[in-house]
């Protein structure tokens, strides 16, 4: 019986989160990293970091969800630390953002593709060179997932320091958009923006390309 309770103790020990001692100093290497009002995903969304950089961590708190959170010293709120430090999506050549909560200083490009009270501003940001740049819809309604749609615009290049600002229209949770281009390497990517039936965030991710 004994023995019994201590491997329970073990094993309750090995699945608590593993907290730093704070506070200490974190990378946040993307500018459109999100801050929230509390360390959960259901919390309100405040804006973004707005600046890659090395932010100052006062509290780590995690959701239950697979997620660690860290509340920045600035009192600006909470920032996804598993996200954070996910190094795959640290090495994307693109952020995206609305242009509301990370707006665009100096020249830019814009476009809307559809303008109305509706639409919604997303700031695309490169962070190397891409060239043969389009702003496509996503169909999400097909039986074998996300395939691009109809194209909206095209740009010859995207260079960092001068974003993309794009006006859409996010009908539902469902509407999707996407940015496909050929990067520094000579590799057509695709990456999808959508937002979140949960909280109404923007989301990005990568999205396998079409021959």
């Amino acid at each position: 019986m004994r023995k019994t309770l201590i491997f329970l103790f073990l094993a309750l020990i090995l699945t608590l989160p593993a907290f730093a001692e704070v506070p200490y100093l974190q990378k946040v290497p993307r500018p459109d990293e999100m801050i929230f009002s509390g360390p959960s995903y259901d919390e309100f969304c405040v804006g973004t970091v707005r600046e890659a950089g090395v932010y100052t961590i006062v509290e780590e708190a995690d959701d239950g969800e697979g997620h660690l959170w860290g509340r920045l010293k600035s009192g600006a709120g909470w920032i996804d630390l598993t996200h954070v430090r996910d190094e795959r999506i640290a090495a994307w050549p693109v952020s995206a953002a609305f242009a509301r909560d990370c707006p665009p200083e100096g020249e830019y490009l814009r476009f809307a593709a559809e303008e109305s009270e509706f639409t919604t501003w997303i700031a695309f940001r490169a962070h190397a060179p891409m060239r043969n740049v389009h702003l496509i819809s996503i169909d999400t309604g097909t039986e074998d997932g996300p395939v691009p749609g109809e194209t909206l615009c095209i740009l010859p290049e995207l260079t960092p320091g001068t974003p993309f600002v794009a006006g859409v229209v996010f009908y539902g949770d469902m509407t999707a958009y996407g940015l496909s281009f050929t990067d520094a390497d000579g590799m057509t990517r695709l990456f999808q923006v959508s937002t979140s039936g949960r909280n109404g965030m923007l989301i990005l991710d990568e999205l396998p390309a079409q021959p």
